[in-house]
C-alpha cells in the first residue's frame, strides 16, 4: 500500500498528467482529476473548496429555518 504521497509522487499519475491543484481555506491541495473520460463531454476543472460552515446559513434557509430560527442557532452555538 502507498502512502498519499507515494501515490502523488508516481511516475504513471505524472506521466498520465492526473494531478490538479485546488485552493482551500488551509491553502493549496492536490486532487486527483476525474478519472473517466466520456466521448463528446468536456473535463470540468474542480472549483476550490467551501470553509467549513460556509453554506450553512443557505442550507438552513433551504431546508426551511426562518432567520430567527438561525439566528437562535448560531447564538446557542448549535450551528457556526
Amino acid at each position: 500500500m502507498k502512502t498519499v504521497n507515494e501515490a502523488i509522487e508516481h511516475p504513471q499519475f505524472k506521466a498520465l498528467d492526473k494531478w490538479t491543484t485546488i485552493n482551500t481555506p488551509k491553502g493549496p491541495f492536490q486532487v486527483l482529476k476525474p478519472v473517466v473520460k466520456m466521448d463528446g463531454s468536456e473535463e470540468r476543472q474542480l472549483g476550490g473548496i467551501p470553509n467549513v460552515g460556509e453554506h450553512t446559513k443557505d442550507i438552513l434557509k433551504e431546508l426551511g429555518y426562518s432567520e430567527k430560527e438561525i439566528n437562535l442557532l448560531y447564538k446557542e452555538g448549535i450551528v457556526g
